[in-house]
């Protein structure tokens, strides 16, 4: 026997591991996941990172202690409060229960908790690119590249206890489940066994959709991908019977997930979402797509106009703020959100965010295996999957994430197709044996090769420029820090132990929740941002350039005429004046940014202004109606009112 011939025997052998060999890569992807994600190591600091986990922390904190969540919530919105049954409970269900299962406090499982989950995004995104691909190697690649995905580590890292970090594992899974039941109905088709397995699987993907939707109102993701692939099936697929089979679980999947949602929160409108989103669409096109044997296809395409036109007529406010949201008009205070922003208006975030991945990804838009047609309907599923994808990423470049989960897979697709290409050629017969094919060794190398600068690139060849020299991706994540969270501390803390329980504290919308969790103070507006009046309200208070309608804005807006009130200011309102100028309909903001670098003062009569000069300790003044109560001479400053 040859040396060749040995070594093909023993790669026979191996193969026998091969299953093994899977799941031991789909846990070094998940390592590189949460190695990517501690990065900024929070433990240290023992604080969150950003306000908006604050809110999920104390919900938690309450479930620990009273084993439910207050049904309203009064540090929020004074003076009528909050009703928890429109909030989102499924990140305080998390920390709570990993907290009582282990014993550690809930800010501990806050900061470490969203460096453990999210990186079982490598499962999901395994499944989906194997299934689409029907390669294992696809699920592979697409594992280690959706683990190291910069536009989700970004939302899901260490001390960033955020919805993202658990909704987008749990959707991919649904979305990987929906999938496989569509290829079980699809491919064994009238079997009952086959059958009984894809509803089983579609009320999995539903329950784990479902699940998401407690948590992140982005899980509506799944429903337009699931949606646009329907109807992409309905437009180009190549067996009616395959597609009025598949019509089936996904009315399963729309059903389970609508229930379940629908049960835990008001926040999609109860019951009227259940019926017209859950029913409407999937019952009236699942009937149409049953009888497609019989009715030509022209017909049933009248018949899901038909069908859209009376659901934009039934829920035309829902569907108009969706259009709406999807161009690019979000309201007047998410605007000035920076993470709110179009693509548009940052492209090169497209490149910092998704990366070297997106140019492979490209090649994955290629059509292949149209004639069959269960080719077909899983490339109009990728398909769908990338079109929604990118449309969500155009319209807010926080959703980049998506983008850059869907882009692992379809580069997993490009990748895979070279490196199993030419595996498969790496040995030739030569006369009565074998030989080493040199052209397949060579392409096997490159496509290798190729596959790992993918993977790097994402993470630790310099490919990101943040205010400063090109440095890598890992070095971003390990400077990620909450910046002087010491001053914050100090100052809610003070407030916490020298003002009323009863006392009310004004600030920017920025640090509602935060104060809620540090001072225990009631606040007037929170990054929940449910009442958008109240941000215009409270922007004309700080834009104000007289005290007098100042107090006048808070009395008639919020009844505040004679309460214990308390105005919180730092030094980040500074660049944030020009936010608040804009929600105030103001024509000047209070600082801007001059050619040199620094801010300088536009605005000298604005109250914010003054509260904002107040911080530097040789600063006196001119404000009678304000008195500062404390002051850290270097950030933070709080006034109380005198009225």
């Amino acid at each position: 026997m040859s040396k060749l011939e040995t070594w093909r025997a023993i790669y026979g052998k191996l193969h026998k591991f091969r299953p093994l060999l899977v799941v031991a890569l789909l846990v070094l992807a998940y390592v590189l996941g949460f190695w990517l994600r501690s990065l900024p190591q929070f433990s240290e600091q023992r604080v969150l990172t950003g306000d908006d986990p604050y809110v999920h922390l104390r919900y938690a904190e309450a479930l620990l202690k009273n084993d439910s969540i207050p049904p309203n919530d009064t540090l929020r919105y004074y003076p009528q409060g909050f009703n928890t049954r429109y909030e989102l409970p499924l990140v305080s269900w998390f920390i709570a229960g990993f907290a009582w299962l282990t014993g550690l406090q809930p800010i501990d499982i806050a900061i470490l908790l969203p460096a453990f989950f999210a990186p079982l995004i490598v499962i999901p995104t395994f499944f989906i690119a194997k299934t689409l691909i029907g390669s294992t190697t696809a699920g592979i690649v697409a594992a280690f590249l959706s683990a190291a995905a910069p536009a989700f580590i970004l939302r899901s890292f260490e001390g960033f206890c955020d919805k993202e970090a658990f909704s987008t594992p749990l959707m991919f899974a649904g979305l990987a489940l929906a999938l496989l039941s569509f290829n079980v109905v699809t491919t064994a088709q009238r079997h009952m066994r086959s059958m009984v397995t894809s509803v089983a699987l579609a009320i999995a993907s539903g329950t784990l959709i479902g699940l998401a939707a407690i948590g992140w109102r982005g899980f509506l993701f799944t429903y337009l991908v699931l949606a646009t692939h329907i109807l992409l099936v309905t437009l180009f697929g190549k067996n009616g019977e395959s597609l009025s089979l598949i019509s089936i679980p996904y009315l399963l999947v729309l059903v389970v997930s609508s229930v379940l949602a629908t049960s835990f929160t008001i926040r999609y409108g109860g019951l009227s979402f259940f019926s017209s989103i859950t029913f409407l669409i999937p019952l009236g096109v699942a009937i149409p797509l049953m009888a497609l044997k019989k009715v030509k296809r022209r017909y049933v395409l009248v018949l899901i106009v038909i069908l859209a036109a009376v659901l934009l007529f039934i829920e035309r406010d829902y569907v108009r703020s969706l259009v709406s949201w999807l161009l690019g008009n979000k309201g007047l205070v998410r605007s000035t959100v920076a993470e709110s922003q179009s693509l548009f208006d940052s492209p090169q975030e497209l490149w910092n965010q998704v990366g070297l991945p997106l140019i492979f990804a490209v090649f994955a838009l290629v059509p292949r295996n149209l004639k069959d047609p269960q080719g077909r309907i899983n490339y109009l599923f990728m398909l769908s999957l990338f079109g929604v994808s990118a449309a969500l990423a155009v319209s807010e470049i926080r959703l980049l994430m998506f983008l850059s989960i869907t882009v692992a897979i379809m580069a997993g697709d490009v990748l895979s197709r070279l490196i199993d290409h030419y595996g498969s050629r790496l040995f030739i017969k030569w006369r009565k044996g074998l030989r080493l094919n040199r052209e397949a060794t060579m392409g096997l190398s490159l496509s290798t090769a190729l596959t790992t600068l993918a993977i790097l690139s994402i993470f630790a060849i310099p490919t990101y420029t943040w205010y400063g020299p090109l440095v890598s991706h890992a070095e971003v994540y390990r400077n990620i820090g909450m910046s002087n969270h010491n001053y914050w501390l100090g100052a809610l803390l003070w407030l916490r132990e020298n003002t009323n329980q009863d006392a009310i504290i004004i600030s920017w919308w920025d640090y509602g929740y935060l104060i809620q969790y540090y001072a225990n103070r009631t606040t007037i507006v929170d990054p929940g941002n449910v009442y958008e009046w109240r941000n215009v309200e409270v922007a004309k208070f700080f834009m104000s350039s007289a005290e007098e309608e100042s107090l006048r804005i808070l009395n008639q807006s919020f009844g505040l005429g004679g309460k214990d009130v308390y105005v919180l200011i730092s030094l980040e309102e500074i660049p944030k004046s020009h936010a608040i100028a804009k929600i105030a309909g103001s024509p000047m903001p209070s600082f801007q940014l001059t050619p040199q670098g620094w801010w300088g003062i536009s605005n000298f009569d604005a109250l914010l202004t003054k509260f904002v000069l107040g911080i530097r300790p040789d600063y006196a003044t001119d404000l009678t109606r304000f008195e500062k109560v404390y002051c850290d001479s270097q950030y933070i400053a709080i006034y109380r009112i005198k009225w």
